[in-house]
């Protein structure tokens, strides 16, 4: 404004000594662009542009705020990447839920910082107080209190069955090529089913040393490979423990009754009879090998006694080579000494085709016989083949 002396009076020019009043944009002031005004030198002063910051922008008239990437304030409206470390305080970090509600994120008091790392696939957190299913988790020595819902399969425990040890021992099991070392067979009582049973099966094409086997022909155990494979005694016995009742003239069951051995088809049975008895009447005894169904072949041997009985002289012997009669007699005796007592020894070896008994039978030409305490007889059942290692 120019200097005026005294008394003189002079017009100012709007926008050149001062400003007129109105907006801003029609003052006459001028600015550069894209800036704003204000202050930004401390203490009162005079207006002084402002330069826009990173994230500030103009658009037209409009100042527009935009997110930084990498610091800066967060726009909660905005998709922006965090580069720095953010603090929440306890209960401020809060996410909405898909249709309603709200989560809280909160973090136990810890000493120093820990860090909880997410795992790099689109899936669903897992929560200590939540029902989940986990799948392909491995867990490193856990500890599981009362678990529910796992099945013996899950752990590898398919074949286990929970039972007591007493209901295990008692359950019967099939093993398999395994090796019992000192093992302790308990006894077995009178009740069915208690004894050590074997299945009968079949021969071993060559024996082994050591087996014992068992088939429908009897038992067998090698001992060696050089005589191989023997047959187990497997032998029937029948014995009288007190006198018979006298019997005769007529054919009668030499042991009583009861006294038969049954056979079974195609069994082969190798038969011994000693008969101690009393003859009561002097006269012959004639000894028949009866059974139910004809043999496929028998053989038979007599030792008799001499006909003054026991003690005597030389042993009568007799028999017959081989027969198929059901009823085959063995052979005769010449008159027995009346009073005397004697002893008859029947050597059989019995094939038979089809199943049923045998026993041996009795005839006196006169008065009776009394069989006496101690007289037996036994049976064993042979195989159908030769059993053992043969040499030339």
């Amino acid at each position: 404004m120019a200097k005026l002396a005294s008394g003189v009076q002079s017009t100012a020019a709007a926008g050149t000594d001062y400003v007129a009043p109105g907006a801003t944009t029609t003052s006459g002031l001028t600015m550069a662009t894209a800036k704003l005004l204000g202050r930004s030198t401390a203490a009162t002063g005079a207006i002084e542009e402002i330069t826009l910051g990173t994230n500030l922008s103009y658009t037209g008239t409009t100042l527009n705020a935009a997110g930084g990437a990498g610091g800066g304030d967060m726009v909660l409206a905005d998709a922006q990447t965090v580069t720095g470390a953010k603090t929440f305080n306890d209960t401020k970090l809060v996410l909405a839920g898909a249709t309603s509600g709200t989560s809280v994120v909160k973090a136990a008091a810890v000493a120093g910082t820990t860090t909880m790392t997410l795992p790099g696939a689109t899936t669903t957190l897992v929560g200590t107080g939540t029902t989940d299913t986990l799948t392909n988790k491995t867990l490193t020595s856990p500890v599981i209190n009362t678990p529910t819902g796992i099945v013996k399969g899950d752990v590898g425990l398919g074949n286990v069955d929970n039972n007591s040890d007493a209901t295990n021992n008692a359950a019967t099991a099939t093993l398999t090529n395994k090796t019992l070392t000192a093992p302790i067979i308990s006894a077995h009582t009178a009740s069915a089913g208690t004894a050590m049973e074997m299945v009968a099966g079949t021969l071993q094409t060559t024996a082994e040393a050591g087996a014992l086997e068992f088939s429908t022909e009897g038992f067998f155990r090698t001992v060696d490979t050089t005589n191989g494979r023997t047959l187990g005694c497997g032998q029937t016995v029948f014995r009288l423990t007190a006198n018979g009742s006298a019997i005769g003239p007529t054919i009668a069951d030499a042991f009583g009754a009861n006294s038969s051995l049954p056979t079974v088809t195609n069994g082969i049975y190798l038969l011994e009879y000693h008969l101690y008895f009393l003859k009561t009447t002097a006269g012959t005894m004639t000894y028949t090998l009866t059974n139910t169904q004809t043999y496929t072949n028998v053989a038979v041997y007599l030792t008799h006694t001499p006909t003054a009985g026991l003690p005597g002289g030389s042993a009568t012997m007799g028999g017959l080579g081989t027969s198929t009669a059901a009823a085959t007699v063995v052979g005769a005796t010449a008159s027995l000494t009346n009073g005397a007592n004697h002893l008859a020894i029947v050597r059989a070896t019995a094939e038979c085709g089809t199943a049923g008994n045998i026993r041996l039978r009795v005839t006196s030409s006169a008065g009776t016989m009394t069989p006496l305490r101690g007289s037996y007889w036994t049976a064993r059942r042979l195989p159908a083949a030769n059993t053992g290692i043969f040499a030339a």
